[in-house]
């Protein structure tokens, strides 16, 4: 039974390993993990884990060419936090 969990979990990374696979910060995997985009994931507790064939997959995918290739937008960047901005707002304001 072990051997079959080994294969199962064999190319299975966590975030931070993904992220440096992709080239981009763990925190973007987590955005696009918050919008549901980004690649496709495993979530086990509280754990995040990404398959090295499912990455390869979906950054294929995503390759633009000259050939009529469609290209795929990317994840539209989140503007900062709204509490934020309302807690600067709310500063300027005596209450």
């Amino acid at each position: 039974m072990d051997q079959d969990h080994d294969v199962i979990t064999a190319d299975l990374m966590e975030q931070p390993e993904a992220a440096a696979e992709l080239k981009v910060h763990p925190s973007t995997l987590r955005r696009w993990e918050a919008l549901d985009q980004g690649p496709p994931r495993i979530k086990i507790g509280k754990k995040v884990f990404y398959r090295a064939s499912s990455l390869r997959t979906w950054l294929l995918a995503h390759e633009t060419g000259n050939a009529g290739h469609t290209a795929v937008k990317p994840p539209v960047p989140i503007a900062p936090p709204l509490r934020r901005r309302i807690a600067r707002a709310s500063a300027g304001h005596g209450s």
